[in-house]
């Protein structure tokens, strides 16, 4: 699914001396209290790095004005708390096709 290998960051992401710095960490070692969504979502939420995916994130910002549709697509209810299995669901339509993306 995710494993924490350079698979998971895709290939040719980072070199192979910067992938052997990379420190895989579960988000409650990251913050005490790690938050999925906290205060609402905005367009400001986001920020490209180096994957290129400048159109994700313009979709995904774009999202953010459109609330009903929002939570559609990223089911805000997901949480770190009790239940939290180590992985989020997205819904994503590609060429008129739902499909579900657990990351």
């Amino acid at each position: 699914m995710f494993p924490p290998d350079c698979i998971s960051l895709g290939e040719g992401i980072l070199s192979t001396s910067d992938m052997a710095r990379v420190e895989w960490l579960r988000p409650m070692k990251i913050a005490p209290d790690p938050q999925f969504v906290l205060d609402g979502v905005s367009r400001f939420d986001f920020g490209q790095g180096i994957l290129g995916d400048c159109w994700f994130l313009a979709s995904i910002g774009s999202l953010t004005f459109q609330q009903d549709i929002l939570e559609k697509v990223l089911p805000i209810e997901q949480t770190f708390e009790e239940k939290y299995a180590g992985i989020f669901h997205f819904r994503v339509n590609t060429n008129s096709k739902t499909g579900y993306y657990i990351y």
